[in-house]
């Protein structure tokens, strides 16, 4: 068993109900990778208004599966898949950092928070098969009402 902390958690739209749906998460982990919950929890865990970009994005726009992102590793908050496609190489990327109350800003100025993202694609290749290693990866940045909104119009596409 590796004891490894992933590079990201799917969040199940069920599952973003809860307020300690990383807890949860945290502990299946546990039990599949033997790691440290308390770890896991650091790695994930939600601060300001995350989880209600989780709920919103799964909630309105359900063809989207949306992962938590390592928080120490430089990939972002979320990644976001548009499932739509039945081909995984025709599908997008969306690395996701929320910046209360900023603009949207489409692959520019997103600095050492999203530095990672290619490495983050290549483990969601290896760990998930739901896309290839070289899809496309858009990187955005802004306030999380705002950057909903923008996915639901299929700009990740």
């Amino acid at each position: 068993m590796s004891r490894t902390i992933p590079w990201f958690l799917r969040l199940p739209r069920g599952a973003v109900a809860r307020r300690d749906v990383i807890e949860r998460l945290s502990f299946a982990l546990h039990r599949e990778r033997r790691v440290d919950p308390g770890d896991v929890v650091h790695a994930f865990g939600f601060k300001c208004d995350e989880l209600a970009f989780a709920r919103e994005v799964l909630t309105r726009h359900p063809r989207y599966w949306v992962f938590r992102t390592h928080q120490q590793r430089r990939c972002g908050d979320f990644a976001a898949v548009d499932m739509s496609s039945p081909d995984p190489a025709r599908r997008a990327v969306c690395v996701v950092e929320l910046k209360r109350a900023e603009a949207l800003r489409v692959d520019r100025g997103a600095g050492l928070q999203l530095a990672r993202a290619a490495e983050l694609l290549a483990a969601l290749a290896a760990e998930t098969g739901i896309v290839t290693a070289d899809a496309p990866v858009v990187r955005v940045t802004g306030d999380g009402r705002a950057l909903a909104g923008w996915l639901g119009r299929g700009a990740a596409a």
